[in-house]
């Protein structure tokens, strides 16, 4: 078994339910960050939330990495969708992710991380197939918890669950036709994913991104992001983590060995 988890969330209501789980609580200032460890589902954690933009993911990830020593980590919440078979409500778990807004051409290719020459970055395989399961069980037991006014309020009406590219920007992308032509394959978009992939890549860390999506990527999106994070995207989180943690725990077992 993985020996420690690290969770991470970009706004406070995105794991919100997940501090609420946690016996054996503690919690450490580092960094302007407040990470609670303990036992969550069983399983040694910490949970931190990064805040917003691929600096603050990628500080945070280091920070589990080099001072809580995390097996691996798990990120998750909201995105905005690029592909048109996505709607509000669907779950996508990365298989690979790239920086949609890192241009260093004509030196290097385009999206291509300079010196390290890496353009995606591949989430854990047995990570990932297990997040899938869960993000499904999730679908199949968890999902009716969420109240019918709050599933028509936002439109959720059949989650599915994808797998395949998310890209990262510090932008609030207003043209995903742009994206769209630019990188084909693409899914869906954030903010700080790609930043986490990195610096977990770059430590030969496993890990792994769920995100749920809240609008199509651009300028007519007006959702009210804070109250979707408050009630939906938060009991994803923990819906999502409880099975992985549960049903899928013995799958967690082969990302630390």
């Amino acid at each position: 078994m993985a020996q420690r988890i690290g969770i991470i969330g970009a706004m406070p209501e995105e794991v919100a339910l997940l501090d609420i789980e946690m016996h054996d609580l503690q919690s450490t200032t580092i960094a302007r960050r407040l990470f609670h460890t303990g036992k969550l589902f069983g399983i040694d954690s910490v949970v931190v939330i990064a805040r917003v933009g691929k600096v603050a993911a990628a500080l945070t990830a280091a920070l589990l990495i080099e001072r809580w020593r995390v097996d691996a980590i798990v990120f998750v919440g909201s995105a905005g969708a690029i592909d048109p078979r996505l709607n509000v409500g669907d779950i996508v778990v990365a298989d690979r992710l790239l920086h949609h807004d890192l241009d260093p051409t004509p030196i290097w290719p385009r999206y291509t991380v300079p010196l390290l020459d890496v353009k995606e970055f591949p989430t854990d395989q047995r990570l990932r197939q297990s997040a899938m399961q869960s993000a499904s069980d999730f679908i199949k037991t968890d999902f009716l918890n969420i109240t019918p006014s709050i599933r028509q309020k936002f439109g959720i009406v059949k989650p599915q669950v994808y797998t395949g590219l998310i890209a990262s920007g510090d932008e609030f992308v207003k043209d995903p036709a742009k994206l769209q032509t630019n990188i084909p394959e693409l899914l869906c978009v954030e903010m700080e994913g790609a930043a986490i992939a990195q610096v977990c890549y770059e430590h030969d860390l496993p890990f792994v991104v769920i995100r749920t999506i809240s609008d199509m990527a651009n300028s007519q999106a007006h959702i009210d992001f804070a109250a979707f994070n408050a009630q939906v995207v938060c009991r994803y989180s923990r819906g999502i983590i409880y099975q992985l943690f549960s049903t899928a725990a013995c799958k967690l077992e082969t990302v630390s060995s």
